[in-house]
């Protein structure tokens, strides 16, 4: 992605280089002109071709050095300051699953090659001048970014207009101008829509997915595993901090013994995959781990060990899970803390259960999917679950794409969150925190 930018980049620089070497070939009476101007008026540009549309109102004061190299042929030197103010979109075709309010001071400068279709004339022709005349412009920019965003944009500046004289000394400009911004290291964005910290999904169709093609089930897993790459990369991407996938299950023990093997088999080879390395994602597991083969246990230790340095999304696979399971556990756990005089009856509270559960490292799901067209939660997180927003799709797990993931995230997103408040409550509180 850097090497590719860089390549454009310079792609740009000879493209403008070579457009001023020709200008500068057929100069006639070049001449130095300093410009002031300002102005106000919407913007709606976007960072790439797939996300982070901007929108909203931009107020500048710019200062112009130009440099006429012909009567048609300029490069001009492009100084200002100004203020905008509006809201961005990450999106994905009509999905918004992230917005963010801005309002922040902004500093640009930008090199540009401006052609005027018509000649509009150096020197005293210059000022003698009464006429409209097109113009395009193609250069190279810096914004520098302050307020609530801070952060430097290296932006392609692409423009057209017409220039149009109305006083001796006066010019109205009429120009309409894309930035294709390069790189975007901005910080500090106000989060208007959340995105789910946690996020937990049954990964359901699989077999399914096989059948309908005439494969064998093991297939349908292999497909899966690319799915969970896809999911895993584009989560941490979003600024998820946990995402939990259903894996295996107690009761899948039931299965053909040549399905569990091979399901073993593939959970051992998505553990060596760079995943984990590449996006900064911390492995954990939880279920019955002693039940899982040995090779597998030494494998989930070694991961466990090996990403606790990685700081970014921690990826929690439940083997050989069962919520039924994890209560009787934490049930039995109680039980004889009481029985040891370590705990007393009267004071066990939710606390006491949620802190000896398997999933007592991480907060409970905001956001529960479920993929294959199934209505139900398949004793899965029952107690982590209380309040998290649930949804299912028809989609079976292997042809689940990122823009399913997004639908999801939209979803919770449309949802007010009450935990038994009311909605009048909930809007107040966030009318609060939005002054804030």
């Amino acid at each position: 992605m850097a090497r590719s930018a860089d390549r454009r980049l310079r792609g740009w620089l000879l493209a403008v280089l070579f457009l001023t070497v020709l200008s500068a070939a057929a100069q006639d009476e070049p001449e130095y002109r300093l410009e002031l101007g300002g102005g106000v008026g919407t913007i709606a540009y976007t960072g790439d071709f797939n996300s982070n549309l901007m929108k909203g109102m931009q107020f500048w004061g710019t200062a112009v050095a130009r440099y006429h190299l012909n009567p048609r042929m300029a490069l001009a030197l492009n100084i200002g300051t100004g203020k905008i103010k509006g809201s961005t979109d990450n999106v994905s075709t009509w999905y918004p699953i992230e917005r963010y309010e801005f309002n922040h001071q902004l500093t640009e400068a930008d090199i540009r090659y401006e052609y005027n279709f018509w000649a509009y004339g150096t020197g005293q022709e210059y000022r003698g001048a009464r006429r409209v005349v097109p113009f395009i412009t193609l250069g190279l920019g810096m914004t520098h970014y302050g307020g609530e965003h801070k952060g430097v944009t290296m932006n392609l500046p692409l423009g057209a207009g017409v220039k149009c004289k109305v006083a001796q000394r006066l010019n109205l400009i009429i120009e309409w101008a894309m930035r294709f911004t390069m790189s975007d290291n901005l910080d500090g964005r106000k989060d208007v829509y959340r995105i789910p910290q946690h996020i937990a999904i049954i990964m359901d169709g699989n077999g399914r997915w096989a059948t309908e093609r005439g494969l064998d089930r093991t297939f349908g897993h292999k497909a899966g595993l690319d799915t969970v790459k896809r999911i895993t990369a584009e989560c941490t991407r979003l600024g998820v901090k946990y995402l939990t996938l259903y894996t295996f299950s107690t009761e899948n023990w039931k299965r053909p013994v040549y399905e569990i093997e091979a399901l073993m088999g593939m959970i051992l080879n998505f553990m060596e995959m760079e995943l984990f390395s590449d996006n900064n994602v911390k492995f954990r597991m939880v279920g019955d781990l002693e039940s899982l083969p040995e090779s597998v246990q030494k494998k989930i230790h070694y991961m466990e060990e090996l990403t606790s340095k990685y700081d970014g999304m921690t990826l929690v696979v439940a083997l050989s899970y069962s919520s039924r399971l994890e209560l009787s556990s934490v049930t039995r756990q109680i039980a004889k803390d009481v029985k040891d005089g370590k705990l007393n009856a009267d004071d066990i509270t939710e606390q006491t259960i949620s802190d000896r559960l398997w999933t007592n490292f991480m907060p409970d799901p905001e956001l529960l999917i479920r993929t294959g067209g199934e209505l139900r939660i398949s004793n899965y997180l029952l107690w982590q679950i209380a309040y998290t927003e649930l949804y299912f799709c028809d989609t079976f797990w292997p042809d689940f794409q990122e823009e399913d993931l997004y639908k999801a995230i939209y979803s919770y997103q449309s949802r007010q969150r009450r935990f038994g408040k009311t909605e009048a409550q909930v809007e107040a509180e966030e009318e609060v925190k939005s002054e804030k």
